[in-house]
């Protein structure tokens, strides 16, 4: 039995860590690597689940708050990007959804279809 935090604070945090931390476009570091040692993803699946699955959980999945979303622009000095506003965000019904299904099918194709090596490139 998996033993989570139960301080909602603590897990998003540590998720919010995770994701601020995320930078796929640079080369592999040490914990990509470790991630392609067989085995390792499906040993880490039933603690990912269970955080979804626990109370806690709950706290990461919610509404999308329009209010609290930011809109950042690459600007580079001397450049001749005009200035845009944020761009809507509107109808979503389903969009996520569909949005999920595709990447969880693109995952399933790369686990089948790409080497495992990570430093193989992909792109």
């Amino acid at each position: 039995m998996l033993h989570l935090a139960t301080d909602a604070d603590a897990v998003r945090a540590a998720v919010g860590s995770a994701v601020d931390t995320n930078m796929p476009w640079q080369e592999p570091d040490e914990e990509d690597h470790l991630l392609a040692v067989s085995g390792m993803v499906e040993a880490l699946r039933p603690i990912a689940q269970a955080l979804c699955d626990a109370p806690v959980g709950s706290t990461l999945v919610r509404g999308l708050d329009t209010q609290q979303q930011r809109h950042t622009r690459v600007w580079v000095e001397g450049s001749e990007i005009p200035a845009t506003d944020p761009p809507e965000i509107r109808g979503l019904d389903g969009r996520a959804e569909r949005w999920y299904a595709a990447v969880v099918g693109q995952e399933d194709r790369a686990r089948r279809e790409l080497p495992q090596d990570p430093t193989f490139p992909s792109t």
